[in-house]
């Protein structure tokens, strides 16, 4: 096994920079000869502390790695699912991800003008359409349950 590195990381994975991302703390994902593993922790300290007495094993969740799984967009859900994104390039710099979904575009918002049809996320102030979408993948596990959890946050005490 080789070097352990940690983060934490308010997106849904560590590679994502940009997008919609949670307001809530942000949760602990290590990385193990180079694949980031969800710990689904919020606690940075509970995290170095298990790993350091028992070794990554136990606090290590399902392996998730967007490389895996990419797919072409032409299979991509088109029913507001929300999916990564690797864009050609985001603020200039390529290869980025994001998280997105497909709007069928038209009056989206009563008050709003209204838009094309295409892939959207969220910037942190309003839905920005992406900027040439090339592959998608499904998001993890952990996140999707999150986003359907409407008794509120587990807690990790």
């Amino acid at each position: 096994m080789g070097e352990i590195e940690y983060t934490a990381t308010q997106f849904s994975h560590p590679d994502i920079t940009t997008g919609m991302h949670t307001n809530g703390p942000p949760r602990v994902w290590i990385r193990v000869d180079g694949t980031w593993y969800p710990t689904g922790s919020y606690h940075m300290h509970r995290v170095r502390a298990e790993v350091e007495q028992n070794g990554p094993g136990r606090i290590m969740r399902d392996e998730w790695d967007p490389r895996a799984v990419w797919r072409s967009m032409t299979e991509a859900p088109r029913d507001g699912t929300e999916v990564l994104l690797q864009v050609e390039s985001r603020a200039g710099m390529p290869g980025k991800c994001l998280v997105g979904h497909w709007m069928p575009g038209g009056h989206c918002i009563d008050d709003h003008p209204p838009i094309d049809a295409g892939w959207y996320f969220w910037n942190g102030c309003m839905f920005e359409r992406a900027s040439k979408p090339v592959a998608w993948a499904p998001l993890p596990k952990e996140r999707a349950q999150e986003k359907n959890n409407v008794a509120g946050e587990e807690s990790d005490e």
